[in-house]
């Protein structure tokens, strides 16, 4: 995992010493594609991942045939109150057995159905049909076919619902939803290419639910990657919502796993992620950006490659990189004199807050995550002393301004 320096998600310094934080001990033994979603009540995480392993032949790998056509069906599943301790790994299955795998899940809340919606890549095969390298067997499924997305739906990443095909939801809703999707034309089978420009790229599209019909998602962008790099391939996209403060806020970014003539870094044309920048996501036209600085892995070589990137509180994001809170400072607010009876006005608070890795918050905000006030009563006249604090892991430090009553 990585922890972006301040609120800047293209400059990055991994956490952990850029060792492993989570490794598999169930299916095929590896983890790829992972995914974090938040709860709706912000307390909770929970970090969906591909089984799969390239490396593995203790384990099963047989080669991408078998892993199109006969690998694990199951998910890998953790969950976490603050991102740094981690419960024990759930292994759970949950694509139909006409299924050849179950790649790359992602996860989102519907509030409409008041449960998590969980989404993956399956190819899918004839009943009775399996993987086998007898190449006369009847019964053999041919590994180039198309893939689909599946979708369950859980309220605690322990059951799911049994899995349906993505253009068989339905639902009515207001509001829009956006979804990026890889052009995937390599395998020719029953599929054409949605970008109509040449390239396995990726493409965007909007709807009113989360589980609006096939046919109620409309296309917003094509061949985004290859229009704007000239890319030979992509896939694994993930979107984003700019925080407050960034830089180029208000917008969107978006990451997309390509292969184009001006890779940074390894080989010729290799592929790894790639950020994307618009201020509209309506709009469709996203620009190329670049990296500051990608976290250093151990083992990944200066590549990035599928995964997630997601929004932390101030006291979230110091607690992952095992910073420890050393103390607030304040900017008491602009009113300082009240009447009895009057609310407390805090325009003009601004808080601050020091770490032991030496990084400042320039501003720390209210609510879930951020500071607090207390101790302000306006019933009676006198000086009030209102207490601000902020909490880190189990370190809170604390800081006061004066107000009177009269």
């Amino acid at each position: 995992m990585a922890a972006s320096i301040g609120n800047e998600p293209l400059n990055w310094v991994a956490v952990s010493d850029g060792e492993a934080v989570l490794t598999s001990q169930f299916g095929i033994h590896g983890l790829r594609d992972p995914s974090i979603v938040r709860s709706p009540e912000g307390d909770k995480f929970y970090l969906v991942a591909t089984d799969l392993n390239v490396d593995g032949a203790y384990y099963g790998w047989q080669g991408w045939d078998w892993a199109q056509s006969g690998a694990s069906r199951y998910i890998e599943i953790w969950e976490s109150d603050d991102m740094s301790s981690w419960s024990k790994q759930r292994h759970v299955l949950v694509a139909p057995p006409e299924a050849g795998m179950a790649y790359a899940p992602e996860a989102i809340w519907d509030p409409e159905i008041e449960a998590y919606v969980v989404y993956w890549t399956s190819s899918l095969y004839e009943p009775g049909t399996y993987f086998t390298t007898n190449m006369s067997d009847p019964r053999r499924r041919h590994p180039s076919t198309r893939n689909q997305t599946l979708y369950a739906t859980t309220r605690n990443f322990v059951s799911f619902t049994h899995a349906g095909k993505s253009y068989e939801w339905s639902s009515e809703s207001d509001g829009c939803y956006h979804r990026f999707v890889c052009d995937r034309v390599s395998t020719r089978v029953d599929v054409e290419s949605y970008a109509h420009c040449g390239s396995e790229g990726v493409y965007q599209e909007k709807a009113s639910s989360i589980l609006a019909a096939e046919s109620d998602w409309t296309l917003v962008a094509s061949g985004i990657t290859y229009n704007t790099m000239g890319t030979t391939y992509a896939e694994a996209p993930l979107a984003f919502k700019a925080n407050p403060g960034d830089r180029r806020a208000p917008g969107y970014y978006l990451f997309c796993d390509q292969i184009w003539s001006g890779a940074p870094a390894g080989k010729h044309m290799e592929e790894q992620l790639h950020p994307y920048w618009t201020r509209n996501l309506n709009s469709g036209s996203w620009t190329p950006t670049e990296w500051d600085q990608k976290p250093n892995y151990r083992y990944a070589q200066g590549v990035m490659r599928h995964g997630c990137i997601f929004g932390l509180t101030s006291a979230e994001h110091a607690n992952l990189r095992g910073a420890m809170l050393l103390r607030i400072y304040i900017q008491p607010p602009a009113k300082r004199n009240y009447g009895v009876g009057e609310q407390l006005d805090l325009t003009g608070l601004r808080v601050s807050a020091l770490y032991s890795d030496g990084v400042e918050d320039q501003e720390v905000y209210p609510g879930y995550g951020g500071y607090a006030v207390s101790g302000f009563v306006s019933d009676t006249a006198g000086v009030k002393r209102v207490l601000v604090s902020y909490n880190v892991a189990d370190i809170t430090k604390t800081a006061r301004f004066e107000v009177e009553v009269v």
